[in-house]
């Protein structure tokens, strides 16, 4: 199907036809990571059951069998039965010779280096390796430029990585300083009340240690006089 659409479109000679194929393969299985990130459920995780308007050229049809095969059994196990590879170990395995050695110097310093940090981090760090975290956007440890994403691989942009959050809203706002309002005038209370209470109960308690010095004060005279006799 994909070959159909790009004879099509393009005159491919047979000396490419293996590469185009590859390409147009990242392609579109970025595009469906793409699409189910983005696109299958709207802000309240509901299935979105008409196309994305931006990608007019998706049919209803073809947007039922997206939603069906994403939401089968099928689909769902094995997206959960899943286990992320590090990008450092498809990054070191993409780099080996056909001996599986690396002979590379400067491929090996940062192989070491990855090493080196999974080895000081523990085992629930290790499973957040993802993002600005990951060990191989660390040991690489190179400027980032404009569309391109250090130690992740085509098809992916630093939008997909690190996704800009959204900036609050006037209400937002105003319900946090609503909030911030309200604390600060019971914090303010309760200081006002914790004084009064204080004021209250220093003459009580002034008055019970001077209670208690003229006890001791008698019983000191009551000794004194005891000892004479």
């Amino acid at each position: 199907m994909i070959l159909d659409v790009f004879q099509k479109a393009y005159v491919i000679g047979d000396e490419r036809y293996d590469f185009v194929i590859k390409e147009a393969v990242k392609l579109l299985r970025a595009f469906k990571v793409k699409l189910r990130s983005k696109y299958l459920k709207d802000k309240d995780g509901n299935i979105n059951k008409k196309p994305p308007e931006k990608y007019s050229y998706i049919t209803q049809e073809q947007w039922d069998i997206f939603v069906t095969k994403c939401m089968s059994d099928d689909f769902q196990k094995q997206k959960s039965n899943e286990e992320r590879i590090p990008c450092f170990q498809l990054w070191k395995v993409a780099r080996v010779n056909k001996d599986g050695d690396i002979d590379n110097d400067n491929v090996q310093k940062i192989v070491d280096k990855c090493e080196v940090l999974t080895q000081s981090l523990t085992e629930e760090e290790r499973g957040e390796d993802f993002g600005r975290n990951d060990i191989l956007f660390q040991a690489l440890d190179l400027p980032e430029y404009s569309g391109c994403v250090k130690s992740y691989g085509f098809g992916v942009n630093a939008k997909n990585i690190f996704p800009r959050q959204a900036l609050p809203t006037q209400e937002h706002l105003d319900n946090i300083y609503h909030m911030l309002n309200t604390l600060t005038k019971r914090l303010e209370t309760l200081e006002s009340e914790n004084l009064e209470r204080e004021k209250k109960e220093r003459p009580q308690a002034d008055e019970i240690i001077e209670r208690h010095e003229s006890e001791k004060m008698v019983e000191r005279q009551q000794t004194k006089e005891v000892e004479r006799m």
